[in-house]
């Protein structure tokens, strides 16, 4: 057992008066106390400092994260408060369970009793851990993060794409029908008119092989000269008439055909036009929360091994709480004998 405490007052060191600060204690009665004493409570403000430290820089990366999209200005007075907030709110959260728990049985074991009334402060941390681990992850994993996010946007991009073109494959379908039936119909009536043609001149090859002497024969297998010019003349009628009859035809049909390109032009431009809308505002509804869940799908062990050492820090602290040894005085502003056990003596 540590000596009574003496008389003499060796005032703290500022190192020494922060991390009493930490821990909400009375630096008055902590200066009159053993060497021992006092590294110790020193130690255990230290390591809340460490602990704020280690909270306010996840909670700042946490802010530039959420913040990415704002402009520099805004994004630094975020960073800046929100280290502030955290840190404070840490300290807070670690005096206040100093001062709930105190030196506990007295013992440097941890006892049920101990675990029991430092249960609400462990669960806190537990949670706080949990939360600012998530910044730690993205920062550490932040290429997988990247490589998995383009992944991911590439696959719900093909399905937006599918979708879209779903919704208008059956007009495009139909017009492209309708162009492929009139450019048929325009080849129809050239095969038309060009068998025509050549009948018109394989007849006239053939009268001109007809010798002059023969001209005048008229037979009953075949048809004779005379019969054969009136026919050519009839074909060439009908060839003319075809001719003009074509040419209508064909410039219908190919206004019919530009006015159905326009058409399929005018539908393919609404579809690359609601396929890029519809990518954008999926792009402009992706936020943070998106990343997270990417973060919880490939994290693995990793991830489990950050937040171990996230709230291994957080939680050090309190722990080491739990650990204190009876002192030789009162680790409080205000002097409360009935809240510690104690031995005539052991305390001031």
């Amino acid at each position: 057992m540590n000596k009574p405490v003496q008389s003499t007052k060796i005032r703290g060191t500022l190192l020494e008066r922060i991390g009493w600060f930490c821990l909400q204690a009375d630096h008055h009665i902590l200066e009159q106390s053993p060497p021992a004493d006092r590294i110790k409570y020193q130690g255990l403000g230290w390591s809340i400092i460490g602990s704020l430290v280690v909270a306010s820089l996840a909670g700042a990366y946490g802010a530039i994260l959420f913040l990415q999209d704002f402009s520099i200005l805004e994004c630094i007075i975020g960073v800046i408060l929100s280290m502030l907030l955290i840190g404070f709110g840490m300290l807070y959260l670690y005096r206040w369970s100093f001062q709930n728990i105190g030196v506990g049985d007295g013992t440097a074991k941890i006892s049920l009793s101990e675990l029991f009334m430092a249960l609400p402060q462990l669960i806190l941390c537990l949670i706080v851990g949990i939360i600012l681990s998530t910044p730690v992850e993205m920062l550490i994993l932040q290429s997988e993060v990247k490589t998995a996010t383009y992944a991911y946007n590439i696959e719900n991009e093909l399905h937006i794409t599918k979708s879209i073109t779903k919704m208008y494959i059956e007009k495009e379908k139909a017009l492209r029908i309708q162009i492929a039936d009139a450019e048929r119909k325009i080849m129809s009536i050239k095969h038309d008119v060009e068998q025509l043609r050549t009948e018109l001149k394989s007849l006239k090859e053939e009268m001109e092989r007809t010798p002059a002497h023969l001209r005048s024969i008229k037979t009953t297998t075949t048809p004779s000269w005379s019969n054969k010019v009136e026919i050519s003349r009839r074909l060439e009628t009908q060839l003319e008439l075809s001719q003009k009859t074509q040419d209508k035809t064909i410039s219908a049909k190919e206004l019919w055909i530009d006015n159905l390109e326009r058409q399929l032009d005018t539908v393919e431009q609404q579809k690359y036009t609601a396929l890029n809308n519809a990518i954008t505002e999926w792009q402009t509804q992706q936020s943070l929360w998106d990343s997270i869940k990417i973060l919880r799908n490939i994290g693995g062990m990793t991830q489990q091994f950050i937040q171990g050492i996230v709230m291994t820090i957080l939680l050090s602290p309190i722990v080491f709480t739990m650990m204190l040894s009876r002192s030789y005085y009162v680790i409080s502003h205000e002097h409360q004998p009935s809240k510690y056990p104690s031995v005539k003596g052991d305390f001031l």
